[in-house]
Order: C-alpha cells, then structure tokens, then sequence
C-alpha cells in the first residue's frame, strides 16, 4: 500500500489509522510525485491510496472481480 500525503490533516488521520490497524504502507510526501501519480488517476485531494499487486495477487484480485 502506498500512501500519498501533503501533510494536511486528513493525511495525518489516515496515517494513524493505518498505523492503529498494523496496516503496511509506503508513504510519499514528494509533491511533484504526488502530483504526477494523482493526475494518472485523476485523483482530486489528499490523502490517497494506490496498492501495488504482485503478478499473483494481481491474478487473484482480477478473478474475484
């Protein structure tokens, strides 16, 4: 899971709940690179999430589509 974050308050709510549920994340603070990822997906605020699958966990997720 990565976290894409400016700092604002929600970004730091988010950050706690995910560290209060022992969830694993990767969190990128870079402006231009959240900038550059939100535009990719049309994301429109902060905080956002992008999990990243592996080939199997890709396979898995699309069959239970």
């Amino acid at each position: 899971m990565i976290v894409y974050s400016t700092g604002c308050p929600n970004c730091e709510i988010l950050k706690k709940k995910l560290a209060d549920k022992n969830v694993d994340f990767t969190l990128v603070e870079n402006k231009d690179e959240v900038i550059k990822v939100a535009e990719e997906f049309g994301i429109t605020n902060v905080p956002f999430m992008v999990e990243v699958y592996n080939f199997s966990e890709s396979i898995d997720y699309i069959n239970n589509l």
